[in-house]
């Protein structure tokens, strides 16, 4: 019996280039993102086009050395041990997935990573030598620890933290609340969120809704969530948190929720239940501002602060 012998050689830019009709330099000036080179917007598509269909591996110890880079971005998220329900362990996970998707057509590999908000280990940064950061679930007490081990662009997601050094995006939560309880004054209208390790955030979100106290509710557990919403029936209601909204649907009709979703994934939600979103492409502009760091080419306003705004 005959077998066919296939091959395992791994595509190089000579073959990119070959097949692209260009020269090996141009192919590599375009996997390399070189600004400095005048290359048409034809001809870089098509050299991408091809490098993804003969699935180009970018050479990163090579790339290194030309560069002065790894390859590797980190996504480091601050785990809170005091707080280990699902809502908080899934909030992330969309924005995760999408920075991933993009890094990795880049030709970047990446690096997940949690650190504990108690005991902050923080090698991983230190001797896997990132080219950058990108940092979840910080708070103010564990955020300088964090810093000192920090020599790379570092970008702060959806905290609130007035560092001078690094970059903060973060959801306009003020404005997403506000949209969620309408120009309605009805006094009877509740609050549910969760319980970030950022104090400013908490604060944002209650002052935002202008709620009573005996109104609002901090999640903690569907048992208490439950009994919350035993006494608001009748009421209509605003949630933080996709993840704690469908708790809620569990005790109360969707028409009587509004959801500010702040976990990237409305598309859990019921079509009848009133849905806050942000702008979608929250991923893309935290990554273009991550390159425009690493590429050392972004300047912003003192406080470093960019704004998702509601759509």
């Amino acid at each position: 019996m005959n077998c066919e012998l296939i091959s395992l050689k791994k595509p190089t830019i000579k073959d990119i280039a070959r097949e692209a009709n260009v020269t090996v330099a141009t192919v590599s000036y375009v996997l390399n993102d070189v600004k400095t080179r005048s290359i048409s917007e034809e001809t870089r598509k098509r050299v991408l086009d091809i490098a993804s269909k003969l699935n180009y591996i970018p050479n990163l110890s090579a790339r290194c050395l030309i560069r002065k880079e790894s390859g590797l971005i980190g996504i480091l998220i601050v785990k809170d041990d005091t707080n280990t329900q699902d809502w908080n362990r899934l909030c992330y996970s969309e924005f995760i997935s999408a920075v991933e998707k993009l890094l990795t057509a880049k030709g970047y590999h990446v690096i997940i990573s949690t650190i504990n908000l108690s005991n902050p280990q923080l090698d991983i940064i230190i001797q896997r030598e990132l080219d950058g950061v990108f940092l979840l679930g910080a708070n103010k007490e564990v955020f300088p620890r964090i810093a000192q081990s920090i020599n790379v662009p570092m970008i702060i997601i959806d905290r609130y933290i007035d560092s001078l050094m690094f970059h903060k995006i973060v959801i306009d939560i003020e404005a997403g609340v506000k949209k969620a309880r309408g120009n309605t004054d009805d006094r009877d209208m509740f609050l549910i969120t969760e319980r970030y390790n950022d104090y400013e955030l908490n604060n944002k979100i209650i002052r935002a809704s202008g709620l009573a106290v005996e109104n609002q509710f901090i999640m903690s557990s569907e048992k208490e969530l439950s009994e919350f919403l035993k006494h608001h029936q009748n009421s209509k209601g605003i949630v933080v948190n996709e993840f704690i909204g469908m708790l809620a649907l569990r005790y109360i009709k969707p028409d009587k929720l509004s959801i500010v979703c702040t976990c990237d994934c409305p598309y859990l939600l019921p079509p009848e239940t009133g849905k806050v979103q942000f702008d979608p492409n929250k991923a893309q502009i935290a990554v273009d501002i991550m390159f425009e760091y690493i590429n050392k080419r972004y300047y912003s306003d003192d406080k470093k602060y960019t704004i998702i705004n509601v759509i």
